[in-house]
């Protein structure tokens, strides 16, 4: 009577096949995983960047019309919008008046600003818009 020890070939081989198809998708996952953290990185960096570029819109000058692309580290790129969405003449009382100001007028501007980068998969990015006002004075004589 014949006894049976061990595993014949096929068996093996389906095991191997089994063991090598769980490897992988576990592999797959931890790279997915590994992925989605560079990019939510990436993410949060040109959102910064993105935040900071426009809380320096309008200090220290005045908001103009304008579009610029400038080109900053680590492959950042960001692109400036400044458009006026409205303009309303402001009537000055007496109080508000400063030396020789006669009338002003409040400008209404949309502003963008979008950072962009490169990814292995194409361009990625991220944009920021608000409205800020400006006033313009008119000095009389």
């Amino acid at each position: 009577m014949p006894t049976d020890r061990g595993f014949t070939l096929l068996e093996v081989m389906v095991a191997f096949i089994i063991l090598a198809l769980a490897a992988a998708t576990l592999y797959q996952g931890g790279a997915g995983g590994v992925a989605a953290s560079a990019a939510s990185v990436k993410y949060l960096e040109a959102l910064s960047l993105a935040r900071s570029h426009l809380a320096e819109i309008g200090r220290g000058a005045a908001i103009a019309e304008q579009e610029q692309t400038f080109t900053e580290g680590d492959g950042f790129t960001y692109r400036i919008r400044i458009r006026p969405a409205g303009r309303r003449h402001l009537t000055l009382s007496d109080n508000d008046r400063a030396d020789n100001v006669q009338a002003a007028t409040a400008i209404l501007f949309d502003i963008e600003v979008t950072e962009s980068w490169k990814t292995g998969l194409g361009t990625r990015a991220i944009k920021l818009a608000t409205r800020r006002f400006n006033v313009r004075t008119a000095e009389g004589g």
